[in-house]
């Protein structure tokens, strides 16, 4: 309750008749910001590319290993599983420092092409 009074407190008073609002200013500038023409060379599009990918990879490595310690913990005592679970883990592990790599060259590349151009 008290969250929502001080929530409250420092809210502002909304002119409707005012105009667009800044929210809605906001939204146009993005829009107008994001679709179109643009400069943004292809060094930079293929770099956050890269990134996106990364990231991604990134984000199913995380669900491996909480899957790997999740199937561990609820094995029971069960070699098969527990195997399992460790290699799992073990290649979770291979496929971050593969991660890792993969992010550290791209970035080393990208950055002397940029350099370059």
């Amino acid at each position: 309750m008290f969250s929502v009074g001080s929530v409250l407190a420092f809210a502002e008073p909304v002119d409707y008749d005012s105009g667009p609002s800044k929210v809605s200013r906001s939204l146009d500038e993005f829009a107008a910001q994001s679709v179109g023409p643009s400069n943004t060379s292809l060094v930079t599009i293929v770099a956050n590319v890269i990134k996106f990918v990364l990231a991604l990879l990134g984000m199913i490595l995380v669900v491996l290993v909480i899957y790997a310690g999740v199937l561990w913990m609820t094995a029971g005592g069960n070699v098969e599983n527990i195997e399992k679970a460790k290699k799992l883990l073990k290649n979770s592990v291979i496929g971050l420092f593969l991660i890792l790599g993969a992010y550290a060259i791209s970035f080393f590349v990208i950055i002397n092409i940029l350099n370059i151009t």
